[in-house]
């Protein structure tokens, strides 16, 4: 199994046990229009799409401020930890940047990463609601657009 497949799921259940603080149905479309907007423009550049979470308004993680964001940030870096200890040779470089914003008077947390290997290189880009207590609607409506490209700047 690749190493970063078992990351991503394991991230992503742990953000099931996480305790919410504002408990509630996730506003779908606000939720798919910022991902679109920060995670897909700059899709295929780590450093585009750092640049551009900054310019949208996403502030960096600061420790200490959310006990939940610590928790799964701790978590997640753990997990690539491990893979990495298993196997040094499948990484050939990696990095991540945790940020986070309001969203619809709700707090968001933010992961970009990538990985580097002999095999895939893999840029990521996850939105997370660590308050929603039921998943998004998997059809947004129409006027919900995701840009697929970017202006210049």
């Amino acid at each position: 199994m690749i190493p970063t497949f078992r990351l991503i799921i394991s991230v992503a259940f742990a953000a099931l046990l996480m305790s919410p603080v504002q408990a509630g149905t996730p506003d779908g479309e606000a939720f798919v229009a910022a991902f679109g907007e920060v995670c897909i423009p700059e899709r295929l550049s780590y450093k585009g799409t750092l640049a551009l979470a900054e310019e949208l308004g996403w502030e960096p993680v600061v420790t200490g401020e959310n006990a939940d964001y610590d928790g799964f940030i701790a978590h997640a870096e753990a997990l690539l930890a491990e893979e990495i200890a298993e196997d040094p040779d499948f990484s050939q470089g990696s990095d991540g940047a945790w940020f986070t914003r309001e969203i619809g008077g709700r707090s968001h947390l933010l992961a970009v990463s990538y990985l580097l290997t002999e095999y895939l290189d893999a840029l990521g880009c996850h939105l997370y609601d660590f308050a929603a207590m039921a998943p998004i609607d998997p059809e947004p409506t129409a006027k919900t657009s995701l840009p697929l490209a970017r202006a210049s700047r």
